[in-house]
């Protein structure tokens, strides 16, 4: 699994002391690659169980979690995250940070954190970690090293044909701003919360091939085209950002119809 290799490759990097200073971290999970970090910060930083336990609670005063539940990360958190890492560590060798997800980094935030990063202290160390880094200020992503936390694959990931339809249905209600046909189509199938990951996942994955970003699926080429068509480039970055982003924030138990019916009204309105 690609994850396991790119983990691995992570502490034996920190093991021979020939790791960067500043990580950035594209994933498919979030809550997953967040406790995959936290493992190999624990292999870094911790002497005993009490300090393991402490970054598994998020109560270790030398790592430094910023994770936005709002549209942006704004620049006074960035502005407190800097005036703690020039501080000395004391309980460990590191004052580490992680930031996610961190395409929801501002522009003024990004340049802000941008300074932390080009000046780096020897006992700081950074992850940055994202859903997609082609929204990752390019400035930042190229004084950052690379890793990919991919826990799907094609070969793993078995989704159902009615998955597929049901997805191609709520983009053509979306896009044509049929309302009926989208609430239709997010009524029909009595799985479809057994379902929501898997939807959530293509609805992100369609528009993210047509802002020619990347793509995990054989999508529907037609429905592509069809995106392209009705979409401004710009509306297209946006409604890309958004189904980037909005998906992550949600819990798991929220009702999914609600949630769907929430993004059509949202990007209704997208020109």
């Amino acid at each position: 699994m690609e994850a396991e290799r790119e983990l691995q490759r992570l502490k034996n990097e920190f093991s021979e002391k020939k790791n960067s200073h500043v990580f950035l971290v594209e994933t498919d999970d979030l809550d997953r690659s967040l406790l995959d970090i936290k493992e190999i910060i624990k292999d870094l930083v911790a002497k005993d169980d009490v300090t393991r336990n402490q970054i598994d609670e998020d109560n270790y005063l030398e790592l430094i979690t910023i994770r936005s539940e709002a549209k942006d990360i704004k620049k006074d958190e960035i502005m407190e995250l800097q005036i703690r890492l020039r501080t000395k560590p004391v309980l460990g060798d590191y004052l580490i940070y992680i930031i996610l997800p961190a395409e929801r980094i501002n522009e003024i935030s990004a340049n802000k954190l941008l300074k932390t990063i080009e000046e780096p202290n020897k006992n700081v160390i950074g992850f940055l970690i994202t859903t997609n880094r082609d929204l990752i200020l390019p400035t930042i992503k190229s004084r950052c090293e690379s890793v990919s936390l991919i826990y799907r694959s094609l070969s793993d990931c078995s989704i159902p044909d009615n998955v597929f339809e049901i997805v191609s249905k709520l983009i053509n209600g979306l896009e044509k701003k049929d309302h009926h046909l989208y609430v239709t189509t997010r009524n029909s199938d009595k799985n479809i919360k057994e379902n929501a990951r898997n939807i959530e996942n293509l609805l992100k994955d369609y528009y993210n091939t047509a802002c020619n970003f990347k793509s995990k699926y054989e999508l529907d080429e037609n429905l592509i085209e069809m995106i392209k068509k009705n979409n401004t480039t710009e509306a297209l970055i946006q409604k890309t950002k958004y189904f980037n982003t909005i998906f992550n924030k949600l819990t798991r138990n929220m009702n999914f119809e609600l949630l769907l019916e929430k993004v059509f009204l949202d990007l209704k309105g997208v020109k």
